[in-house]
């Protein structure tokens, strides 16, 4: 059971972050350590791979697989000729473009929802046709 519950009169002049600790406090110690409930897990692709290897040599699987999201992030381009490429083959960096395909196998491995590239990429080219197709009228 978390702590606290929200009231107008404790949210008034609390910070977002001390507002969402709380709301997540499960038990705070004596010695200052604390327990808090985690209810969304973002995944990204840089330091993801050695949680999942983590998870295969401990021969576990995430707890609450809807609770997780894993979203590329670090090593999407902003270059809009890679962006324009599809899926990963429009990263030019050999580690980045490593990163974010490790990130989609692990996804698929333990069944993690994942926010794809290459969808993305689909759709920004679609928006950006479509947008074109307006403006040329």
């Amino acid at each position: 059971m978390l702590l606290h519950t929200f009231t107008k009169d404790f949210d008034m002049g609390r910070t977002l972050y001390d507002k969402l600790w709380d709301a997540h406090l499960v038990d705070e110690r004596d010695d200052g350590s604390a327990l808090i409930y985690i209810d969304r897990h973002l995944i990204h692709e840089v330091t993801s791979p050695q949680a999942f290897e983590g998870l295969r040599l401990q021969n576990r699987v995430p707890r609450r697989l809807n609770a997780n999201v894993a979203v590329p992030d670090h090593n999407v381009s902003t270059d809009p000729y890679e962006r324009s490429l599809a899926g990963y083959s429009g990263v030019a960096d050999t580690t980045s473009r490593l990163q974010l395909e490790t990130l989609n196998e692990n996804c698929d491995d333990f069944k993690i929802p994942l926010i794809d590239l290459e969808p993305m990429v689909r759709s920004m080219k679609n928006w950006s046709i479509a947008g074109l197709m307006a403006t040329s009228n």
